[in-house]
Parts: structure tokens; sequence; C-alpha cells
């Protein structure tokens, strides 16, 4: 039977199936899939960090009045941010395994996510860790004193900001990506569009590099550059090797600027790059997880949850380090006049 599609569906690979409304469609395109699969991977981790910061507020422990910030503060956070991790859950695995796609759903999951997001990010990067600086009344480790323990928290911040950004942004922007491929509308609205997506997600990179380099920095030259006795501890950061921790900010930061670079000036990137770019995640991901965290006696005070924040900072080293180097590729294949 012939069905009756308009020329935009046909140019984006998309056709309407006979008997059906005309949002139930089915995805065909390429880059359309590999949104969709991209948002679902996207939203299993944000489900998986938003699990993680779920049971660390311990509701079954207490009031959640308690505490200041009260409980229910970090709490709700951390159930909005499983809630709309399973919305973006959902829309990615009904476009990628069952090829359906609704535009207006998808637009509705992209109001929710941003409305429990702003609260999400704003309660996990910046209220906290400000009552955390807020309330500190003695140095954070050994070697340490209170103006460079505040500083460690202000670096904290600056490295959490980055990260959640590619997390939560990312999921947006997957979604953005299946909206702006089934309508044939750049709903980003950017002027030189993934050019400017790519400059922007190497920025990221290269910055949360820069405050991982400063965090590593001072305690190299406070408290030891060998193994530390006593980790510092303050998410995202885990430092029991001052050196190591140097190490990865400078990659991070050098990386980051490289692909700033490419972006910006419109160069294709080599096979080699993205050998690179993995090789980056990996360096990033032994010192957040496994190196790091697998020295840290987690019976030490202020070092609780290592195996929840193993699990955490993968999937944001993860997203941080890969958006930058996909953009980039997307946008070289824009400029050469290739299917985005």
């Amino acid at each position: 039977m012939s069905t009756n599609s308009s020329s935009a569906d046909f140019e984006i690979g998309l056709y309407y199936e006979p008997n059906k409304k005309p949002l139930a469609r089915r995805a065909t395109n390429a880059p359309f899939k590999q949104a969709a699969a991209l948002l679902t991977i996207w939203s299993v981790l944000v489900i998986n960090e938003g699990a993680v910061r779920f049971v660390t507020t311990n509701p079954s422990v207490g009031s959640l009045l308690n505490g200041r910030p009260a409980t229910l503060v970090p709490f709700l956070a951390a159930l909005f941010e499983v809630v709309f991790g399973f919305i973006g859950l959902f829309v990615g695995l009904a476009a990628f395994v069952l090829n359906e796609h609704s535009v207006r759903v998808t637009k509705a999951a992209m109001l929710i996510q941003s409305v429990l997001g702003y609260y999400v990010f704003a309660v996990f990067v910046f209220l906290l860790p400000s009552f955390a600086i807020a309330d500190l009344e003695k140095p954070l480790m050994s070697g340490l004193n209170l103006s460079q323990s505040r500083f460690l928290l202000v670096m904290s911040i600056f490295t959490s900001f980055h990260f959640c950004l590619a997390l939560q942004g990312g999921q947006f922007v997957w979604m953005a990506r299946l909206v702006s491929i089934a309508s044939a509308r750049d709903v980003l609205s950017a002027k030189s569009r993934h050019k400017t997506r790519a400059m922007f997600w190497n920025l990221n990179l290269a910055f949360a590099g820069l405050w991982i380099l400063l965090t590593g920095s001072v305690i190299n030259a406070t408290v030891g550059s060998g193994r530390l006795q006593e980790p510092f501890a303050v998410a995202p950061n885990i430092v029991v090797l001052p050196v190591l921790t140097i190490v990865t900010g400078i990659v991070m930061l050098s990386w980051g600027l490289f692909g700033f670079h490419l972006a910006r000036r419109e160069r294709a990137p080599s096979p080699l790059y993205f050998v690179v770019c993995a090789a980056v995640y990996v360096l990033a991901f032994l010192n957040f997880t496994i190196v790091q965290l697998g020295l840290v006696d987690s019976s030490a005070a202020g070092v609780s949850g290592a195996d929840g924040a193993a699990a955490v900072h993968a999937a944001l080293i993860f997203m941080v380090t890969t958006m930058g180097a996909y953009f980039a590729n997307l946008a070289s294949r824009e400029r050469r006049g290739l299917s985005v």
C-alpha cells in the first residue's frame, strides 16, 4: 500500500506508516538513529547518577527536614534526575529500537527535562557545595589552611559544573537532535550550527581540565607530591596521587583546546584524532575511578560511598570527553555537505 508523505519527510528519511496518525513516524535516517542511540546511552547514565545520589541521601534515615539544607532538597533533586533520566530513556528506546518517534512527545520531554534539570543542576552543582564552603570551620586535610580548602571547594564546583553540563546538557542536545532531524529544522538555532557546538563542548572539556589541573597543583604544592595518606575527596575530585591529577588536567585542557582549534578552523578530524580522544577518556577514567578511588580506604572518614562515586565518575568522564569530538566530526561533515 502506498503512503502519503511530505517532501521534508522523504528528504530526512522519515515516512508515515499506513493507518497511523502523522505523529507516529518510523525513522530510517542514520543521523536520527545515531541521536536516538546516544540519547539512550546518556539517559541510562543520568539514571545511574540519580540513583546513586538518591541512595546517598539516605531518605530512610531520620527526617527529610533535618540538615542544612534540609535532606529533602537533595532527595527531591536525586528523584527528579531519575525521573527525567527515564523519560529520555523511553524516548530514545522508542526511536532506536522500535523506530517510533513523536516530535510533540520529544518536545514535551525536553520541557520536563529542562524544568527538573535546572533544579537538579542548581542543587548539586551550586547549593550543596555553597553550604559546604559556608560551614567550613577547619581545613579539609592536613597541610591545607582554610583559604586553600575553600579554594579547592570552589575548584570542585567549577569541575562539577562542566561535568554535569555534559551530562544534562548532552541529554537535552540528543533530544533536540531528534526533533531537528524529524522536523527538518534546527531547533537549537545556532548560526554556524555544529561548528559552534563543537567549539562549545571542546571548551567545556578544556575548562574542566583547567580546574582539575589547579586542584592537583595546589594539593601537590601544599600537602605533598607522593601518595597521600589522607585523600582529598570533594565531588567530583578525588586525589590520592596529585601528580596523576595534574597530568590528567593538563591532558584534558590541552586536548579540549586542540579540539576547539580544530572546530574553529573547520578542519576535518583524522582517524588519529578519535584514537587520541579515546586515550584521553581512558586516562581520565583511570584518574577518577580505578586508580585514585582504588587507592582510597573506603572506611576512612569523609570518603564513604567510593563505589558509588566510581560509577558516577565513569559516566561523567565519558560525557565530558566525547561531546566535543562528536560535534567536531559533525561540523566537518556539515562543511563538506554530507549528511549530519
